[in-house]
């Protein structure tokens, strides 16, 4: 996902915190399987900066992968 302006990253993000917490998925165990480091994911939360293409895929791919496992 490229996101053209950081709100649709802040609201992508939103989502995704919402979505881990439903489903009983910890911030901490999901940064671990994201490989974000939990300072950065803050900065990020600050909007002071916007994540790199391929850290932001890591996001992507663990939020995606911890919540069809929840499903199962």
């Amino acid at each position: 996902m490229i996101f053209s302006n950081i709100d649709q990253y802040k609201q992508r993000r939103a989502e995704i915190e919402s979505r881990i917490s439903e489903a009983g998925i910890t911030e901490e165990h999901f940064l671990k399987e994201s490989g974000i480091n939990r300072t950065t994911w803050q900065r990020w939360g600050h909007g002071k900066f916007m994540p790199r293409m391929d850290k932001w895929m890591g996001v992507e791919a663990a939020f995606s992968r911890l919540i069809q496992e929840r499903k199962q």
